[in-house]
């Protein structure tokens, strides 16, 4: 990893591409950048909102460095280090995730409650998620809570909730003690449900992610103007997708409010 690192790893598009001087060359721009990528030509930064040629040629400081990039011709990609071990590599554009289903109507039973938080799950400010009442009822005695580790504390933090309808809230996960605080120790957390027993079961353990606000609608901005001519389903489609390259699984219901909150998208 130090050999990488203190080298890099230098990828260019244009390898694979045969140069014709009449040929326009794709552009393509930089919505997000993860770890440590630099321009060969003059060890500048790859950062947001850069627009460079396809055959530019730059170096993967770090073999976990990627970004996100797009091109109104191609759509997005994943720029990332190529698989081979040498110094000198080509770049891997690799295509971005399409077509993310993710839940939105009701969650009726554990096996439903364990598919929707499992791997990687974002929530973008309040997200509500339907609950069925018959068997999770949510009220004073049975409710569900989170359970994470902040400065090595186990923290158990219940969950808000309206009626039938379960609130992951931003604001109110990440107060502890009554102070706001940046981030968990690590990002796994564990769900359980507090039933009328008076039991805590178990549901899944999963990583949560709670981007910020003002990072992604940067983000975001870039996305939507490249694929401003889409429908608004397939915005709705592409940004989910987006989010899950980068940052976690989101519920549609939650992407779609925060789209509209934020960037006034709506059918």
């Amino acid at each position: 990893m130090k050999h990488f690192a203190l080298i890099g790893l230098i990828a260019s598009f244009g390898l694979a591409f045969i140069y014709k001087p009449n040929v326009t060359l794709d552009t393509y721009k930089v919505i997000k950048v993860t770890g440590n990528i630099i321009y060969k030509k003059n060890n500048k930064d790859v950062i947001q909102g850069d627009l460079f040629p396809e055959n530019e040629q730059i170096v993967f400081k770090t073999v976990d460095s990627k970004a996100a990039i797009i091109s109104t011709a191609k759509g997005r990609f994943i720029l990332a280090p190529g698989s081979d071990k040498n110094a000198q590599v080509k770049a891997n554009l690799l295509p971005a995730s399409s077509n993310i289903s993710s839940r939105s109507g009701a969650v009726i039973n554990i096996i439903d409650l364990q598919n929707a938080f499992t791997g990687n799950y974002v929530v973008l400010g309040k997200s509500r998620i339907h609950i069925n009442k018959d068997n999770f009822p949510m009220n004073e005695k049975c409710f569900f809570f989170l359970r994470f580790k902040y400065k090595g504390e186990e923290i158990s933090k219940k969950l808000e909730y309206d009626g039938e309808k379960l609130i992951f809230d931003k604001e109110q996960i990440m107060m502890v003690d009554g102070k706001a605080i940046d981030k968990f120790d690590s990002p796994e957390v564990k769900l359980y449900y507090f039933n009328q027993g008076g039991n805590s079961q178990l549901i899944n353990s999963f990583n949560l992610y709670l981007p910020n606000d003002a990072e992604l609608k940067k983000e975001t901005e870039i996305l939507l103007a490249e694929i401003k001519d889409k429908t608004y389903s397939a915005k709705v489609d592409e940004f989910m997708a987006y989010m899950n390259d980068f940052y976690g699984k989101a519920n549609k219901q939650n992407a779609m409010d925060w789209l509209k909150t934020n960037f006034s998208l709506e059918p």
